[in-house]
C-alpha cells in the first residue's frame, strides 16, 4: 500500500496530538521595547522531527529566521492516527516580553 502523505492537524478526527519533546527558543537580541506575539508554522514528520518550518506572524525579519531555525531542531513524540505516526501541522505562538 501507498503511505499516507497527508498531513493532518487537531481539526482531524481520531488524531492524537504531537508532544513537544525540545522546543527552545532563542532569546530576543537586544531590548524589548514592547511585548511582541508572533507564530510559526511547522510540520512534524512521523519521526517527530520537524521537516518544514514558516513565519506566519513576524515579530522582526532577523528574529524570525532564528525562530525558523530554532524550529528546525525541536523533537516531538509523533502524533498518531490509530496508532500509526503521521505528519502532523501545528501553528505555536511566540511570545517576546519586556
Amino acid at each position: 500500500p501507498m503511505p499516507d502523505r497527508r498531513v493532518y492537524s487537531a481539526d482531524d478526527p481520531n488524531v492524537v496530538v504531537p508532544v513537544s519533546l525540545r522546543q527552545t527558543v532563542p532569546p530576543y537580541p537586544g531590548e524589548v521595547f514592547e511585548a511582541r506575539t508572533g507564530s510559526v508554522e511547522v510540520i512534524i514528520d512521523e519521526t517527530g522531527a520537524v521537516e518544514s518550518a514558516v513565519i506566519r506572524t513576524s515579530i522582526e525579519a532577523r528574529y524570525d529566521m532564528a525562530i525558523v531555525t530554532a524550529a528546525k531542531g525541536w523533537k516531538y513524540k509523533p502524533a498518531t492516527l490509530n496508532g500509526v505516526p503521521i505528519k502532523f501541522r501545528k501553528t505555536i505562538q511566540i511570545a517576546v516580553r519586556r
